[in-house]
């Protein structure tokens, strides 16, 4: 038996939706933008959808993400994690979407679906 959740966060920044968009589909480009040197190392399989990230967090843990989809139109992408998985995970999903708000601002919401051992 296992349990499924969905967990969500949003953030506000101050940039174009657009621009936003393209740093989060630019699947390499995670270790120059994600904060406090989260990932100590990357190493990337592919190009666009389907590209797959090898993660080394800070922390030592290990772990592949693979971009599934991407929708220019709706500003939306979906990625998964990819066995083995960390933290006692049977399965992993994730999709954000970013909503313009002015010009120069948007709103970035991910809506994570985790699965869990019970």
């Amino acid at each position: 038996m296992s349990i499924k959740r969905q967990i969500s966060h949003a953030e506000t920044f101050a940039a174009p939706a657009a621009r936003v968009y393209q740093l989060l589909i630019d699947w390499g480009s995670i270790v120059n933008w994600m904060p406090n040197n989260l990932i100590q190392a990357l190493r990337l399989e592919g190009k666009g959808v389907g590209a797959i990230r090898h993660l080394t967090t800070r922390e030592g843990v290990e772990l592949a993400e693979r971009l599934d989809s991407v929708d220019a139109a709706s500003t939306r992408i979906t990625l998964s994690m990819l066995p083995p998985l960390p933290w006692h995970l049977l399965s992993y999903s994730a999709t954000g979407v970013i909503e313009p708000l002015l010009a120069d601002a948007c709103r970035l919401t991910w809506t994570g679906n985790p699965e869990m051992p019970e």
